[in-house]
């Protein structure tokens, strides 16, 4: 009589495992992408101007550094989260209390006092019947776990004018 309820508390356990681990995968992605971004503004396509929305990362196969930063930071993570799911949203703004430099040591589409956004999100698979009806999203299989990074964007002394 006891093995069934011992089953679903460690079949329970296991999921709430799961979607923490994938928590903690898309936080290190975000953190990744978001100093990848920060060390060359220019690559990431969201400077000299601000840029708002548009830049999102398409897939795992996106060429800009701050893209593969955040798909590769989880690729040795077992086959417990699959990156190439993650959805990577970029923005970027001026530092409130910066300037609007456009040029580093005269090289054009550069940045200095800049703020870089990144926010990736994830679908934590549920796999226990039941389970799904408290921690799932509504209607959905999976619970969406996300992360958002503001980082500065280092001034053009310390990244070259990238």
């Amino acid at each position: 009589m006891l093995a069934p309820v011992l089953f679903l508390l460690l079949a329970g356990g296991a999921q709430v495992a799961v979607v923490v681990y994938s928590q903690i995968a898309v936080t290190t992605a975000a953190r990744e992408a978001g100093r990848t971004a920060a060390d060359t503004p220019q690559d990431s396509e969201l400077f000299p101007a601000p840029v708002t929305s548009g830049q999102d990362c398409t897939s795992s196969t996106d060429a800009r550094k701050v893209c593969l930063a955040a798909y590769k930071s989880t690729t040795t993570t077992f086959g417990l989260v699959n990156p190439s799911t993650f959805t990577v949203q970029l923005s970027s703004a001026k530092y409130p209390s910066g300037s609007a430099t456009v040029t580093c040591s005269g090289v054009a589409g550069t940045a200095d006092d800049g703020l870089v956004t990144v926010k990736v999100a994830y679908h934590a698979p549920i796999f226990m019947p039941f389970v799904d009806r408290i921690f799932a999203d509504a209607g959905k299989t999976y619970r969406t776990v996300s992360d958002t990074v503001t980082v500065r964007v280092n001034p053009c002394t310390a990244n070259g004018g990238n």
